[in-house]
């Protein structure tokens, strides 16, 4: 367990997030695991430059698009890795208690296709909304979100220093027996933040973030995220 003041610490707490450079096991173990989701081949996400190999481009473009069920990886090959995965996130910043549901699940992103690009918004507003993601006052949760594949330097942008405002101007609603929420971030807004193939950027899950707008993330992006839990000492 940890103080909060140590859990906080994990990130930047002016701007609200940090990015890291993650172990080579750690990061070989992402890139492998999501590509063999993804297309049957766990070598295509290996190569850390930006991509212009035409012939993984167009693999990629030519996949349908994912829900959220395909795109995630199984669970129980998450916590078979996951104290070894654990332990390598130790080496280079605060080890988290456990990955969050064991999910880890990826993003295919291409500008092409608007329902891809994901509008601003606060980790916690999902949260809210979905079941099993229930809050818990003696966990910290924080995201860690990982590219796998670029096609542009920046592929993801935040507001920075917005974890800390009070008003987060959210409504959470249920329509059609689905919940949902309406929240008006720009994507004007979003500062883009450059995470190079190899590295994580974390934040907390009331950092507003989301993809950059067209023109400036690239033609497509693979990414990967998993959700950091840490347990919070009693007071």
């Amino acid at each position: 367990m940890y103080s909060k003041k140590e859990i906080l610490n994990v990130f930047d707490p002016d701007k609200g997030y940090t990015v890291y450079d993650l172990p080579d096991e750690f990061y070989l173990w992402v890139a492998k695991t999501i590509g063999k989701k993804l297309v049957g081949d766990d070598s295509i996400f290996l190569n850390r430059e930006i991509t212009r190999d035409n012939s993984v481009i167009s693999k990629l473009e030519n996949i349908e698009t994912l829900g959220r069920d395909v795109r995630t990886v199984e669970k129980e090959v998450v916590e078979n890795a996951s104290e070894n995965l654990l332990n390598l996130l130790g080496k280079v910043m605060l080890q988290p208690n456990s990955f969050y549901l064991n999910d880890l699940y990826f993003r295919l992103v291409r500008s092409s296709n608007e329902s891809e690009i994901s509008v601003p918004h606060r980790d916690y507003y999902f949260h809210k909304i979905t079941p099993s993601w229930e809050h818990n006052d003696k966990l910290i949760d924080i995201k860690l979100w990982i590219p796998l594949l670029l096609t542009s330097p920046y592929a993801i942008g935040v507001v920075p220093g917005s974890h800390m405002e009070k008003d987060h101007s959210v409504r959470f609603y249920t329509e059609g027996g689905q919940k949902k929420f309406l929240a008006e971030h720009y994507q004007e807004s979003l500062k883009p933040v450059k995470v190079s193939l190899g590295q994580g950027l974390i934040f907390p899950n009331n950092l507003i973030h989301g993809s950059l707008p067209k023109g400036k993330c690239g033609n497509i992006r693979t990414s990967a995220e998993f959700t950091l839990a840490y347990k919070v000492k009693s007071s």
